[in-house]
């Protein structure tokens, strides 16, 4: 009857353990993940060309331009880049988007991205 008894407590805290586990793996939904970038917007001239984007609030970042031919990133990866321009606009402005992606909020279940508009004088 000791055994019976053992047996069902060990079952039981088994099975609390494995519910806990599976409560502990709770998955983070897009919405509660946010990546925030610095600055958002900036404008650079051929005298400043370069300007350096830190993103925060999660991990694994990548980097991504819009127009490779109006600039270049330092590099792809990393929680900064420097963005150096080498084509203007002069009158007619030219615009370059550089967005950001990675891993955001507490767990590595949500992704989240963000972007910096970057105008060529």
């Amino acid at each position: 009857m000791k055994t019976h008894t053992a047996l069902r407590l060990c079952a039981a805290a088994l099975a609390a353990g494995a519910i806990s586990l599976v409560v502990g793996c709770e998955a983070e939904s897009a919405a509660d993940a946010t990546i925030t970038v610095s600055p958002v917007h900036v404008e650079v001239t051929e005298s400043n060309p370069s300007v350096t984007i830190k993103a925060s609030g999660g991990w694994d970042y990548i980097w991504n331009l819009n127009n490779s031919a109006a600039g270049y990133l330092d590099k792809y990866t990393g929680s900064s880049v420097t963005y150096t321009a080498v084509q203007f606009g002069g009158t007619n402005a030219v615009e370059q988007i550089i967005s950001v992606s990675g891993m955001g909020g507490s767990t590595n279940a949500a992704a989240a991205s963000a972007k910096v508009t970057i105008v060529q004088q």
